[in-house]
């Protein structure tokens, strides 16, 4: 029976049974051409390929900047509970453009990870794991937004990208202890990614929200929390 966990929630909680290593070994790939990837590429295909050779280079290299990056998880106790190193004071309130189309919490609040945070937490998942293979991982919508430049025109240089619920295989020795079976099944809720160009012109993730229970930007009927 595979193990339904969340997303972000998967990822720290595995963050606690994860060892201390100082020299981790990851798989090698070729740096793409990031002046080709639009910001679909930039998930649907290295965000998923990233993890997938557990790079971290890779992965880090794909944040917007270690100063600006930010990973939004809901401000909620219940989803919180059992992420005991997780500071919830480390909050803030997310100001979002109104033409944005998704559901934030509550009172757009949320407790956020760092680049430096987020680095740790993947170095040390990727250097456990054996494997990471996604089952699906598919892009729900891509929206573009333009800004005034320097030269009086507009440029197309921020985007979002929605998507869909989607599940990956993982097997580590760490599963064994908890659930007696090194192959899990994990799945990943809804996820939200702001994207915006850096100086050299690359697509390059600044925020990344978990949006957990909250309602796709897409559902016309509001549902009841789980």
């Amino acid at each position: 029976m595979p193990h339904c966990i969340r997303w972000k929630r998967t990822i720290l909680t595995l963050f606690c049974l994860l060892i201390s290593c100082n020299n981790p070994f990851f798989a090698h790939y070729t740096k793409p051409n990031e002046s080709n990837l639009s910001p679909r590429d930039v998930i649907e295909k290295q965000l998923k390929k990233a993890y997938e050779l557990k790079n971290i280079d890779m992965f880090t290299g794909l944040l917007y900047s270690e100063n600006e990056f930010r990973f939004y998880l809901e401000h909620d106790p219940d989803y919180l509970t059992g992420l005991k190193h997780i500071n919830i004071n480390q909050s803030e309130k997310v100001k979002l453009d109104n033409l944005v189309e998704f559901t934030v919490a509550d009172d757009s609040t949320y407790v956020y990870l760092t680049y430096n945070q987020e680095k740790d937490i993947h170095t040390k998942m990727f250097f456990e794991a054996d494997q990471i293979v996604f089952v699906s991982f598919n892009i729900n919508n891509v929206s573009y937004y333009t800004s005034l430049n320097n030269s009086g025109t507009y440029d197309t240089t921020e985007a979002i990208v929605y998507t869909d619920e989607a599940e990956f295989d993982m097997s580590a020795d760490i599963f064994y202890q908890v659930f007696g079976n090194r192959k899990q099944r994990l799945q990943i809720n809804k996820q939200v990614f702001f994207l915006k160009k850096n100086n050299e012109g690359l697509w390059k993730i600044r925020l990344w929200f978990e949006i957990g229970r909250k309602i796709s930007f897409l559902e016309e009927i509001p549902r009841q929390r789980r």
